[in-house]
């Protein structure tokens, strides 16, 4: 080898060790610059809990992790019918609740008429309370045939 070689060799050995180290650590550079590491981080962040007011499973997430959420966002979406169910449920005992009242109105409205009718009876037909009971009862059959006269009377 001459001399000219030697000094030509030299330099690019030295080219070819730098592109290797750089094709090698390239990656990892572009990737530390964009993406922050540390072994004693610390974040400054307010975290907040949340909690639906209805259980059920989630079915569609509406925010991106990382995200900044405002007051009143939808962050996600509850599987509905479970809910739903619960709603026609509670309305069903609702409207059972409401004939069941309108029973009782009818019960008290009988009771206190039949009351009402037994104290004029008694009345009239100098007689008490009960044998003027008895009198209605057997007048009026359909009425308590069909239980609508309160018990014990």
């Amino acid at each position: 080898m001459t001399k000219k070689n030697k000094k030509l060799i030299q330099p690019l050995v030295i080219l070819i060790v730098l592109v290797g180290l750089a094709i090698y650590f390239m990656p990892k550079l572009i990737y530390d610059f964009n993406h922050v590491s540390t072994d004693d981080a610390c974040i400054d962040g307010t975290i907040v809990p949340i909690s639906p007011q209805v259980a059920g499973k989630v079915v569609k997430v509406c925010v991106k992790r990382n995200q900044f959420v405002r007051k009143g966002q939808i962050l996600f979406e509850i599987d509905k019918t479970d809910y739903i169910q619960q709603v026609k449920n509670t309305q069903n005992i609702y409207q059972a609740n409401q004939i069941q009242l309108e029973n009782l109105k009818l019960s008290i409205f009988l009771k206190a008429n039949l009351e009402y009718r037994a104290k004029n009876i008694s009345k009239e037909f100098n007689m008490d309370r009960d044998q003027a009971i008895e009198l209605i009862k057997k007048t009026e059959p359909t009425l308590a045939m069909q239980n609508l006269l309160p018990n014990g009377l």
